[in-house]
């Protein structure tokens, strides 16, 4: 079928079942599309001191700092169990979830205490 039978399908289909046809939407360009918005270093100042606040103010504070610095997903930074986290070596393992390769990433003890 082709493409405007297609449409002329789907017209009079509509308007058989009296339902009513959506407008058309502005067309986007992928490019646009898969633009990615991430947080600017000031942002995550902000939402690092929300956290003093809490009950739970440093296991937040440090799933926080994780996950901005090393790109964690929610899934992946929950996950996280203690044989994970090597101290000695200041390494963390991260098993990807979403067909993405494991890694060991690399950290500085002592950026990971709160200011």
């Amino acid at each position: 079928m082709k493409q405007r039978d297609i449409q002329q399908d789907a017209g009079a289909t509509a308007k058989r079942r009296n339902v009513k046809r959506p407008e058309a939407t502005e067309v986007v360009d992928a490019q646009e599309r898969t633009k990615r918005n991430f947080l600017t270093p000031a942002e995550m100042e902000l939402l690092l001191r929300a956290t003093k606040a809490g009950r739970y103010s440093l296991r937040d504070y440090a799933m926080l700092l994780v996950a901005y610095r090393h790109g964690f997903r929610v899934s992946e930074l929950v996950s996280l169990a203690r044989r994970d986290v090597s101290l000695a070596e200041a390494r963390i393992w991260c098993g990807r979830k979403k067909n993405g390769l494991s890694t060991s990433h690399p950290f500085k003890v002592r950026s990971c205490a709160p200011s």
